[in-house]
């Protein structure tokens, strides 16, 4: 323990944080000056984490997400759980947070691996890519965030426009939540009603609208094999599903074969994992009957598995990546 910088040798019993709560600190950077942490701990268990690399380009890289504390091996940590890889760890040590490493080890270095709590709470308001569930009902749009799970209400700037016709010619039916992508900014401001300022979703791009998906269950990751993955995305594009059709997906059995649909024909063919992610399909052949519909979405389904060398799971949702790492599939996983 002496060799994380300031630490407390007097805190020892699990301490819960209180919230809202905001922390801040300049770590180590291999390449750069440092880089300056801020995480803004929100009272409803959620985080927004940015980092700036100091005299580097760019724009800060921010993650958002759920926190929980839990009792481990070197005392009571903090972990968030985002979309940045494996959850962060800290050790509580009072007003200040030890980073711990990813296997929730003490890192052992006498450069300082701690924020420290400010004295006011004074989030930042970030702007990054979101994923999440939009509705639009009573002339007011409504956006569901995945990592986080906060819903908030949607300003009706000029970015919002998009959003609104998107979701508008892709809904089944009125008030019925879609997923979507954009760049939009979260910010604190005061509502039409009720106290405030709530968290806001400032709509900046719209990205593309997703009507087969969902959040799923982003902290509980399903499993590659034994599971129905159901096809969501062609690349950067919706799959559509048609009416008296089968339902593209594949499943990947115990034994090495997978088996699925591309939506008109069956598939058949082996897998094989390798290494960190690593996904090698083999003999994969189909059967050749003709489609009234989504002909040429299944050729695009069955060309793209071609190009499959390696997956990730994100919670309930698998992607196959090409040589290069670019997701050339999308799946979500769907309960039988």
């Amino acid at each position: 323990m002496e060799a994380i910088q300031g630490r407390s040798e007097a805190t020892v019993a699990p301490a819960p944080i209180d919230t809202p709560a905001t922390y801040r600190g300049a770590l180590p950077c291999a390449d750069c000056a440092a880089i300056d942490w801020q995480l803004d701990l929100v009272d409803d268990e959620t985080f927004h984490l940015t980092r700036i690399y100091r005299g580097e380009p760019g724009e800060p890289l921010v993650d958002i997400g759920r926190w929980a504390t839990a009792p481990e091996a070197v005392g009571q940590t903090l972990l968030l759980h985002g979309d940045d890889g494996p959850p962060w760890r800290f050790l509580i040590d009072g007003a200040a947070l030890h980073l711990l490493a990813q296997d929730g080890s003490v890192v052992e270095s006498k450069l300082n691996y701690t924020l420290q709590r400010a004295a006011v709470y004074k989030p930042l308001e970030p702007s990054l890519r979101l994923r999440g569930m939009y509705r639009y009902f009573a002339d007011a749009g409504r956006f569901r965030e995945c990592l986080t799970g906060r819903s908030m209400p949607v300003a009706t700037v000029a970015g919002n426009r998009a959003l609104e016709s998107a979701y508008l010619a892709a809904a089944s039916e009125p008030g019925r939540e879609v997923a979507v992508e954009l760049r939009g900014q979260l910010a604190l401001r005061s509502p039409m009603e009720g106290p405030g300022p709530v968290w806001t979703l400032i709509p900046e791009r719209f990205i593309a609208i997703f009507p087969g998906e969902s959040c799923g269950t982003p902290l509980a990751a399903a499993s590659l094999k034994n599971t129905y993955w159901r096809l969501t995305r062609i690349a950067a594009g919706a799959a559509e599903r048609y009416d008296g059709q089968r339902v593209a997906h594949l499943v990947f059995r115990e034994d090495g074969a997978v088996s699925g649909s591309d939506g008109c024909n069956s598939l058949n063919g082996q897998f094989r994992t390798a290494g960190e992610g690593g996904l090698d399909l083999t003999h994969m052949a189909s059967t050749r009957m003709a489609c009234a519909h989504g002909m040429e979405q299944a050729l695009h389904f069955t060309q793209a598995l071609q190009n499959v060398a390696a997956y990730r799971i994100e919670g309930s949702h698998l992607e196959l990546l090409d040589a290069a790492h670019n997701t050339v599939l999308r799946f979500e996983a769907v309960a039988l």
